[in-house]
């Protein structure tokens, strides 16, 4: 087996969401902006962090290795440079990559038993590994730098793009969406609960972009009829919840309405501003062509001084002409109160409503969907 193996489907999930790893990404996401701190070769967690937790390289990754020099439009070679005619495989017993994979899963806080098997990916499906120790899937087309991102010495992992594509081969269509709408916006969960806030990884342009460069990517279709109902910019799970309840197909219990950006800001008109201290507001889901929008407000606003601010807030955009309607966690709990409040949304936005047992049904379950883990974490709490 050769260096480097690159990290794919569900594993690739799971190591997005280890503390970790997103401590390390988030690093890299930020210093992209500043050019003297940024290094596109560089892997996530360095020989000298593999030396410090006492991982040994294997054998051929000894060398100092350059994981993602090659084009988008050149292979990745064993040694993560771009493949030439001079270069020579070096083979390794699967087993003993296979346990300096989990060293370094486990180093960026990978839950191992989480897997049975690392998912990893080959270019075709003569390249596949006949192992036991790995699930090897075959891309049918160059691995190239437009699908991975470097990790550590001879590991590397496809990217958002690349593992948001290839979820919609394992995920449900719910998950997916909503894996989409975390991806696009300013957070991403933790695997065992809470969530992490970070600047975007990817925008929903830029999956776009990535599918229509792989229209014949396994899983692309149904990435794509995702990727219609997610938006750019939510800042939470529960923001993307009540996203989902309005952007979802009715089919999956959503008023099907998407013409709206999320945490759109509008700027305190000169007019108003001896009313208020307030410089600009955010609305969590707005729609410019309705001049409407929706917010969720979380327990976290439940103290005095929150509370007058929000009023404040509704107060001002009342004066500007802009309806808004607030969803709650007793909206969330409850099946006939979100109900009826998504009744009054749809009414909003110009939505038809439908009142049938069968789309009733359908909003049941997607409520339940979106909100499953907050109901653990309360669970969790009142115990």
């Amino acid at each position: 087996m050769d260096l480097p193996i690159v990290v794919s489907h569900k594993t690739c999930w799971l190591l997005q969401h280890a503390p970790g790893y997103l401590e390390r990404r988030i690093t890299q996401n930020t210093n992209r902006t500043v050019p003297e701190n940024y290094d596109a070769d560089a892997p996530l967690i360095s020989a000298d962090d593999l030396a410090a937790n006492h991982i040994a390289l294997p054998p051929c990754a000894t060398a100092p290795v350059n994981q993602t020099a090659a084009p988008a439009n050149q292979a990745i070679a064993p040694t993560g440079r771009a493949a030439t005619s001079t270069d020579r495989a070096t083979a390794i017993m699967p087993r003993e990559i296979c346990r300096y994979l989990y060293a370094v899963l486990k180093t960026l806080g990978v839950n191992t038993n989480d897997f049975t098997k690392p998912d990893v990916l080959v270019a075709f499906a003569h390249d596949r590994v006949r192992s036991r120790s790995f699930i090897c899937h075959a891309r049918k087309a160059l691995i190239t730098s437009d699908d991975i991102i470097a990790i550590a010495p001879g590991i590397l992992a496809v990217n958002e793009a690349a593992c948001f594509v290839q979820a919609a081969t394992w995920m449900s269509e719910l998950e997916l969406v909503e894996y989409g709408f975390e991806l696009c916006g300013a957070y991403a969960t933790l695997a065992h609960g809470g969530y992490e806030e970070h600047d975007p990884f990817c925008t929903r342009e830029e999956l776009m972009a990535y599918l229509d460069r792989h229209p014949g990517m396994r899983g692309a279709k149904r990435a794509r009829q995702a990727l219609s109902m997610i938006r750019n910019g939510s800042r939470s799970p529960m923001e993307s919840a009540t996203a989902m309840m309005i952007s979802c197909s009715r089919r999956l219990g959503g008023l099907g309405f998407r013409s709206f950006s999320m945490n759109h800001r509008i700027t305190t008109p000169d007019r108003l501003k001896t009313m208020t201290n307030i410089s600009y507001v955010e609305i969590d889901i707005f729609s410019e062509r309705h001049r409407a929008g929706v917010e969720y407000d979380g327990s976290e606003h439940g103290k005095d001084a929150r509370r007058a601010h929000d009023a404040d807030r509704l107060s001002m955009l009342g004066r500007m002409g802009i309806h808004v309607i607030v969803l709650t966690n007793i909206h969330f709990a409850n099946q006939l109160k979100l109900h009826r409040a998504l009744n009054a949304i749809a009414k909003l936005f110009g939505c038809a409503q439908d009142e049938s047992a069968e789309f009733q049904r359908a909003q049941n379950e997607l409520r339940r969907f979106v909100t499953r883990r907050w109901c653990a974490q309360e669970d969790a709490t009142e115990q």
